[in-house]
């Protein structure tokens, strides 16, 4: 990554598209395991059990 400062404060960071597309996948993860952590906290669960029977009927459509 390549940093241009103005005035010795952060203008632009330049980094690449692997790089980049890396930070892109990082944030949706993050996003996606915050997102399993709200529901948690909501008590939106059910038995894992329950999920893998759900998943398992979805998958014989």
């Amino acid at each position: 990554m390549s940093i241009i400062t103005k005035n010795r404060k952060v203008d632009i960071a330049v980094t690449s598209v692997e790089a980049n597309e890396v930070l892109n996948e990082k944030t949706e993860l993050y996003g996606l395991i915050k997102e399993g952590l709200n529901d948690v906290a909501k008590g939106k669960t059910c038995p894992l059990t329950d999920a893998i029977s759900d998943i398992k009927a979805e998958r014989q459509k």
